[in-house]
C-alpha cells in the first residue's frame, strides 16, 4: 500500500452524508411508544442525536422520566424494534445521499487520505444504510456504536485501527472529525481533533455554531474549501 499522508478524516453518517431523517425519527418514536409506552416529540428526540444508540436511548428516556435500569431492562426489544423500523422505513420510503457528499468522499480518496466512519448507529443499522446507498467502498475504516456509550470512544477506536491496520499514527488536528451535531463537535474537542460542523442535518446552523466547531459550513458542496481549510 502506498504511504498515506498523516491525516485521518472521521465522518458521521446520518445528516452528514445521507438523509434518512424521515425514517430514523419514526423508528425511534414508534419504538419508544411500543416498548416503553412513552410519547416523545421530535425536537426533544433530535436533541439527543449524534450520541451512540445506547446513550440516545437512556438519555431520551431519562428525559421522559424512565430511569436507566428500567430502560436497559428492555434493551433487546428496543434495539430490535428500532433497527427493524429504520430498515423498513428505508426500504419503503428511501432516502438520499446529501449534495456534495460523494464529491467530498472522492476528493479525500484522490488525496490518499484515510477515510473512516464513526457513527452512533448500531452495526446492523449502519451497514444496512451504507449498503443501501453503496457507500461502504468509500471508507477504509468503519466503527459502529455497538456497546459504546460515548462518541469519544468511537474516535479512539478509529485512531487505534488507523494505527494498527494502516500504520497511520495521528493525533491533534491531523485528525478531522466532521458531523452535523453538537455531539460530533464535542467529541472532537475532547480528543483534540479538528472539529468541522456541517449544517446538513436536523441541527440548525445557529445551534451548531454555538457548539464552537473549528470550522463550520452549510453544505458539503463546499467540499474543496472544507478539505483545503482543514489542511491549513
Amino acid at each position: 500500500m502506498a504511504p498515506r499522508p498523516p491525516q485521518l478524516w472521521i465522518i458521521d453518517i446520518d445528516g452528514t452524508i445521507v438523509n434518512v431523517h424521515r425514517n430514523q425519527v419514526p423508528a425511534w418514536l414508534n419504538m419508544f411508544r411500543d416498548v416503553y409506552g412513552v410519547t416523545m416529540d421530535e425536537p426533544t428526540l433530535v436533541s439527543f442525536f449524534g450520541k451512540p444508540f445506547t446513550s440516545v436511548l437512556v438519555d431520551a428516556l431519562a428525559h421522559a422520566g424512565i430511569d436507566e435500569p428500567t430502560a436497559l431492562k428492555k434493551f433487546d426489544a428496543a434495539f430490535a424494534g428500532y433497527v427493524r423500523g429504520v430498515q423498513q422505513g428505508l426500504e419503503q420510503h428511501g432516502g438520499n445521499i446529501l449534495p456534495g457528499a460523494l464529491n467530498f468522499l472522492n476528493a479525500l480518496g484522490k488525496q490518499n487520505i484515510l477515510r473512516a466512519i464513526a457513527t452512533g448507529n448500531p452495526r446492523e443499522e449502519a451497514e444496512h444504510k451504507l449498503n443501501y446507498f453503496k457507500l461502504l467502498p468509500y471508507f477504509e475504516i468503519t466503527v459502529f456504536a455497538d456497546g459504546r456509550r460515548d462518541r469519544a470512544e468511537l474516535v479512539d477506536a478509529v485512531i487505534a485501527e488507523a494505527r494498527d491496520r494502516y500504520g497511520v499514527s495521528v493525533s491533534g488536528h491531523a485528525v478531522k472529525i466532521i458531523g452535523d451535531s453538537p455531539h460530533d463537535v464535542a467529541s472532537a474537542h475532547r480528543v483534540g481533533a479538528l472539529s468541522i460542523g456541517v449544517a446538513t442535518g436536523p441541527t440548525p446552523y445557529e445551534r451548531l455554531a454555538a457548539a464552537k466547531p473549528d470550522r463550520l459550513y452549510r453544505t458539503l458542496e463546499e467540499y474543496n474549501t472544507i478539505i483545503r481549510e482543514a489542511g491549513e
